[in-house]
């Protein structure tokens, strides 16, 4: 059967799988320490992938050496604000929580046996935990923020409930069903009275900035999400990540090249014999200034500046090594859009409006066709009723097939192209009626829309590419799955879970090159896998 098997690492691996490092919590006794980590929403200012996450936040527990990982918990669903290991226990308590931005403070206490891998939360209802302490083996001493905003007088974010917990039941094994009645009358009080100190206004980024710089000492280079991934003419490989311009590997393992600098790198376009890097510089104020893109040209190990954008762009590539630069950076319409068409040396080939650009109706990537490829609506200033477009090599603009219908309509699009010309696409069906999301993957006639096969998805697919020489796609979804797919008959051929020494991770960008294909992770990693039939 055919499969992908991972062939390598190109990148650092010790403490490669925390993401981003947000907390680190030392065992009293140094035997253990746990360490909190993030994985950032899959979002840059031009394509958002939000339905599906596999991971937002994980726990590992390593030794107190932080060489021999015990064991990884990836079921937390708020952020990790403080954990408290149990006195004679292998049990971890784990206050998670945050401001929903609106009114309420959610978050939960999980209880999380290491050697078990039992988890519960510990409250009925949503409540979020600042600190937590082991009393003892069968006290645990926790602080509150108020269930709401106008729950008491006073600054809400400066307010704290506290308590000393007997009854270490889960909310599930107590059977309560409402509010918890072990958190009942809880008022106002100083956290002091609980043994804590008060939490200062930084205390989040603080935990955040320190529990970087340790494990920078221990060794982790700091990575994460790539986002695009190339191949070059010279058979090397090309990435982009938030920590850089863009970086070039041997694919033996050796970095080459890391090229930094203002902003970071999103997307990479083969035009003729080199790559276009597309960077992103977020704005620190987005009141005073906007994010902007910038182009630059990779080639023979150097980067070099091109031009710039006072707005963001998404790309897209043909097989005539024009570049389509869609502007995505006015969603709320205050100037005229500046979609551009550039030639292989930079000239501009089309100055325009070609439609409503929202970054999770809008983008696609479908390079190296007969022509450009974009997304529009009906009418062009809408974000339904779409079609897929093509920017002909005289300029001009033809409509293809229909992308989506109404009421209904499809989301977060992923592609590629398939045999016979065809087109490969994945998407999020959006229903306004309350129901569970549909996500699909099929093969259609990209002129007349007639889809000639469609399989149901678990999640969103991140990334998409022909690979091998037995007309399989290779697909990443954001569950943490990787898979191939028959594209002449849509058969599922093969699909795991994306695991590395164990630990799940979620394929962000698939790039390939033969019976090789390389793979950009969440976590920063870059991977080779082997195509084997």
């Amino acid at each position: 059967m055919s499969r992908l098997e991972l062939e390598s690492h190109l990148t650092p691996g010790h403490l490669a799988d925390l993401g981003k490092p947000s907390g680190v919590f030392p065992h009293p006794g140094g035997e253990w320490v746990a360490l909190a980590s993030d994985f950032p929403l899959l979002y840059w200012p031009g394509r958002a992938t939000y339905e599906g996450h596999r991971l937002r936040h994980r726990i590992s527990l390593y030794d107190g050496s932080l060489r021999v990982r015990v064991a990884v918990l990836d079921t937390v669903r708020f952020p990790i604000n403080d954990v408290a290991f149990h006195p004679t226990r292998p049990i971890l308590a784990i206050g998670t929580g945050r401001y929903d931005g609106g009114y309420l403070f959610e978050g939960e206490l999980l209880l999380w046996n290491w050697e078990t891998g039992e988890c519960s939360n510990l409250l009925a209802g949503s409540r979020e935990v600042v600190r937590l302490r082991f009393v003892d083996g069968e006290r645990l001493a926790v602080l509150l923020r108020p269930v709401h905003e106008e729950e008491f007088e006073g600054d809400a974010f400066d307010t704290y409930l506290g308590t000393v917990l007997t009854d270490l039941r889960s909310a599930a094994a107590a059977g309560f069903t409402g509010p918890d009645p072990r958190l009942a009358g809880l008022t106002p009080r100083l956290p002091a009275t609980l043994g804590f100190e008060a939490p200062a206004p930084t205390a989040d980024l603080q935990r955040a900035e320190a529990a970087r710089a340790f494990c920078a000492s221990r060794g982790l280079e700091a990575r994460t999400r790539v986002w695009d991934l190339s191949w070059t003419p010279e058979g090397r490989l090309a990435a982009v990540h938030d920590g850089c311009l863009a970086e070039l590997w041997e694919a033996g393992g050796t970095r080459l090249e890391c090229f930094t600098g203002a902003g970071h790198g999103v997307q990479l376009a083969r035009v003729s014999d080199h790559l276009v890097v597309h960077v992103v510089h977020r704005a620190t104020d987005p009141f005073a200034a906007p994010d902007r893109s910038s182009l630059h040209r990779l080639q023979d190990r150097e980067l070099v500046h091109v031009r710039d954008f006072p707005h963001t762009v998404a790309l897209g590539a043909d097989a005539a090594g024009r570049l389509l630069c869609r502007d995505t950076g006015d969603l709320m319409r205050r100037r005229p859009r500046e979609d551009l068409v550039l030639a292989t040396d930079g000239t501009e080939l089309l100055r325009g409006d070609l439609g409503h650009y929202d970054l999770f109706n809008h983008f696609v990537r479908l390079d190296g066709g007969e022509g450009l490829c974009f997304l529009r609506g009906t009418p062009p200033s809408s974000h339904q009723g779409k079609r897929l477009c093509r920017i002909g090599r005289d300029g001009t603009v033809q409509a293809l097939m229909a992308w989506d219908g109404l009421p209904r309509h499809a989301m977060n699009a992923a592609a590629c192209w398939g045999p016979a010309d065809s087109l490969l696409r994945a998407f999020q069906v959006y229903d306004p009626r309350p129901s569970a999301a549909t996500f699909r993957l099929e093969r259609c006639d990209p002129v007349t829309g007639q889809v000639l096969w469609t399989r149901e998805l678990e999640a969103l697919v991140t990334a998409m590419t022909p690979v091998g020489t037995q007309g399989h796609v290779a697909y990443a979804l954001t569950s943490g799955d990787v898979g191939l797919v028959d594209a002449e008959t849509g058969a599922l051929v093969w699909q795991e879970s994306a695991r590395i020494n164990g630990v799940a991770t979620v394929l962000l960008s698939l790039a390939a090159r033969g019976e090789q294909l390389a793979a950009g992770a969440i976590d920063g990693r870059l991977l080779l896998y082997r195509y084997t039939s």
